[in-house]
């Protein structure tokens, strides 16, 4: 009589996985040859099969010969292989749960069967229709989060390894199919990125990707919680770890928008990371990684933070910045990549805001004031040719927006801006020689005239200069020159 593989399945499998030889070997022939087109979306069989792995001894309904014993490790194991290969299965409430749990913390389970549990979890976090991951999602993942603490950063065993990358696939499931489950605390945030700082490389990308997805989680938080994890990200966005770092940036940009001046704080620091794909989310965030690319016909409109707010925000997580460049010993605030991104940021921001009349207030503390604090802190002497560069043209640029507020700043810094005359960029000596034409027309004529005539008398022809002297030189004279002649 030929029965049914669905029939024959079970029995089989419970002999290939038989301690005498003889009977695994038979029942492993007559699993492969009987029963190999079972079908594992069989509800029935999938039933029969969790009662087999779960045993049912601590029914109370069922008579003590009918009762069935949990199956022995051996067997647990060929069941979990099929488990994981069916969608059935992930959907057999509740001996999906009884399973999961058994293979994680029941008596006598192994090493083995915790990572196949774990397995299986995934599997279920994948395939469970909604109603019922709804119902076992928050017990299952409170039972990951029990082993994980149980668990040791230094344990070199391959399989309890495995256990974890399992562990940390699930919560990242569960995260994009239940991100309610999640987006009400920073608890699980928290965690993973400890777990980034903490745990063997080996592991590292799996919890990156398990970060990643817990990301788009934090979505719809409350303002509370997005601001504990702004504090969050800030202190991880510059740690040794390149796996915590990436996530820091990648949660920068994905939980906040362009206006959020601590995330945008946060694509600055970015900005300078040894990692080159760091560096490009971080000026992606920016809207700064195909500035050179685009042309003024491709130029989108983007919500940029207030010019006022991005700079508060600044100088509270950089103090130093309110002492005078000159105090700073010469050092750089930030390094050369950071300050580029933030100076050509602040800029975007500053072209977009309406800055107010400043006749009514002290100009000392008026943005502009701070923004001119910022690139004057970049012109110190550890910043590159092309920070420099960048700097002295935003002071310009500025000054076509704020005249009098620029040229009476630098009316007292004349001897700063002539020392900037020879410096090694042309770009860069061209800004300081335009800034000098500004300076001058808060001069009084006199003093206008006396810097005009100190500028052609170091044109010496008979004691020759470096080209860059005098072509810092020949800039200021024209432009000076040019300063005199409109106030005249």
């Amino acid at each position: 009589m030929q029965l049914a593989s669905e029939i024959v399945y079970p029995i089989y499998l419970a002999g290939a996985s038989d301690s005498q030889e003889s009977v695994a070997k038979r029942g492993d022939e007559l699993l492969k040859r009987k029963a190999s087109t079972a079908n594992l979306e069989d509800a029935k069989l999938i039933n029969r099969l969790f009662t087999l792995f779960n045993g049912t001894a601590s029914a109370e309904n069922i008579a003590a010969e009918l009762k069935v014993a949990p199956a022995p490790s051996s067997l647990r194991v060929r069941l979990m292989s099929v488990f994981c290969r069916s969608i059935a299965a992930a959907n057999a409430f509740p001996y999906t749960l009884q399973c999961i749990f058994g293979c994680i913390y029941g008596s006598g389970t192994t090493s083995r069967l915790k990572q196949l549990g774990m397995e299986f979890t995934v599997w279920v976090f994948k395939h469970a229709v909604m109603d019922q991951l709804k119902l076992i999602g928050p017990v299952i993942l409170s039972g990951i989060l029990r082993s994980l603490d149980g668990s040791s950063s230094t344990e070199a065993d391959s399989t309890a390894r495995d256990v974890k990358i399992f562990a940390y696939q699930a919560i990242g499931l569960l995260a994009s199919r239940m991100p309610n489950l999640f987006s009400n605390k920073t608890e699980i945030a928290m965690r993973l990125f400890t777990a980034l700082r903490l745990e063997d490389q080996s592991l590292r990308l799996t919890i990156q990707e398990a970060a990643t997805s817990l990301a788009t989680a934090y979505k719809g938080a409350s303002i509370v919680v997005l601001k504990d994890l702004e504090a969050l990200l800030l202190e991880n966005c510059q740690v040794e770890q390149i796996e915590v770092r990436f996530s820091a940036v990648r949660w920068a940009t994905t939980l906040y928008d362009m206006q959020h001046c601590p995330s945008r704080y946060i694509c600055m620091l970015g900005a300078s990371d040894v990692k080159l794909d760091i560096r490009e989310m971080a000026l992606t965030g920016l809207n700064l990684l195909n500035d050179e690319r685009q042309s003024p016909a491709m130029t989108v409109d983007f919500n940029y933070p207030d010019i006022v707010e991005m700079l508060n925000y600044i100088y509270s997580q950089q103090p130093k910045l309110l002492q005078s460049n000159d105090q700073s010993d010469g050092k750089l605030l930030f390094s050369s990549k950071t300050f580029l991104a933030m100076i050509k940021f602040l800029m975007k921001c500053f072209e977009a805001s309406d800055i107010p009349d400043l006749s009514q207030e002290d100009p000392s503390h008026s943005p502009v004031a701070k923004m001119c604090v910022v690139l004057e802190h970049a012109m110190s002497y550890e910043g590159s040719s092309e920070l420099h560069a960048l700097a002295l043209k935003s002071l310009v640029d500025i000054s076509f927006r704020q005249p009098k507020l620029v040229s009476s700043r630098y009316a007292n810094r004349l001897h700063w801006l002539r020392t900037l005359l020879s410096h090694v960029d042309s770009d860069a000596r061209e800004s300081a020689a335009r800034l000098l034409g500004i300076a001058s027309s808060a001069l009084s004529s006199s003093a206008a005239l006396n810097l005009l005539s100190e500028l052609t008398s170091a044109l010496d022809p008979n004691h020759p200069s470096r080209f860059e002297i005098y072509h810092g030189l020949l800039c200021a004279t024209g432009y000076v020159t040019a300063c005199c002649l409109k106030e005249s």
